[in-house]
């Protein structure tokens, strides 16, 4: 079951917008103004740090969740005004060696409408890749040996050159809906661009896999059937490797966001808006005022 500073796509499906950005002489839109939103992590909010070691980050919504530093791993950096991202705060995640690898941790997490199947996640991040070809996982719900749902990135150096970004919702859980297995990633981007990419997915059809403003075709398989009940997980945030071996491979994170449902296309566009606006993003190709 798959379900990611310029993106927003084109969906299908029914509004649950409560505000629209797009009008004028009303406050500054607020991704918590779409119904469903579940978790939001987001580098200005919920940061724990010891001068720039991440110690945790808290979910915005009810803080509730919360990942934290795993023992004996080094600590993610905040950076209080990342220039790339307009000024305002991210979370650099990055590797080294299988030891050094900086990331964080959330334990007994409770998100059934994951093992439902209609889901969307949305993420504004910069993935600094350049030599590797292997993917990198950076959001994972799941426990040792089996995938409730990941989110991924790598970077390609076959044409076009850059990062692509994937979902992969390979899932060996015992669940209790039907799902879809599929990997799926969008258009490269020139490495070192901020970029916001997400995953719109309304359970039995395939998903929409959107960038920047544009619509990917998602790659589906057929529909996987589980019975038993939805588990709590474990989640894992900025693992930015799935294989031992030495890497210089980083992430600057300022937002995820985790809905209920999945998205139809006003409230995918409205937050690729939120992101053009909030961190100066130039690429961004939906209609925004």
């Amino acid at each position: 079951m798959i379900r990611l500073l310029l993106l927003a796509l084109l969906f299908t499906g029914c509004g649950k917008l409560n505000f629209d950005p797009q009008k004028t002489g009303q406050a500054e839109f607020s991704p918590s103004s779409i119904s469903g939103l579940q978790l939001w992590l987001r580098a200005d909010q919920g940061v724990s740090s010891s001068g720039a070691s991440v110690s945790s980050w808290a979910d915005s919504i009810s803080g509730t969740v919360n990942f934290a530093q795993p023992a004996g791993v080094s600590p993610p950096v905040l950076n209080l005004s990342n220039s790339s991202f307009g000024g305002r705060p991210t979370v650099t995640f990055s590797t080294s060696t299988p030891g050094g690898i900086k990331h964080l941790d959330a334990g007994s997490v409770s998100m059934p409408f994951l093992c439902d199947g209609t889901y969307s996640i949305f993420a504004i991040l910069k993935p600094n890749m350049g030599t590797s070809t292997s993917t990198r996982w950076y959001l994972n719900f799941g426990s040792p040996g089996t995938t409730l749902m990941r989110a991924n990135l790598l970077y390609t150096s076959t044409n076009p050159t850059g990062h692509g970004f994937g979902y992969n919702l390979t899932n060996s859980l015992n669940l209790s809906k039907p799902i879809h297995d599929f990997n799926s990633i969008a258009l490269p981007r020139f490495p070192s661009v901020v970029t916001s990419v997400g995953v719109s997915y309304s359970g039995a059809s395939p998903a929409t896999l959107f960038q920047d403003g544009t619509s990917v075709s998602a790659n589906s398989g057929t529909p996987l059937n589980y019975a038993g009940t939805c588990p709590s997980v474990t989640a894992q945030l900025g693992l930015m490797t799935d294989v031992n071996g030495t890497f210089t491979e980083s992430m600057d994170l300022a937002e995820i966001l985790i809905y209920d449902w999945s998205l139809g296309a006003s409230e995918i566009n409205a937050l690729g808006c939120y992101a053009r606006n909030k961190y100066g993003i130039l690429n961004y190709s939906g209609t925004c005022n």
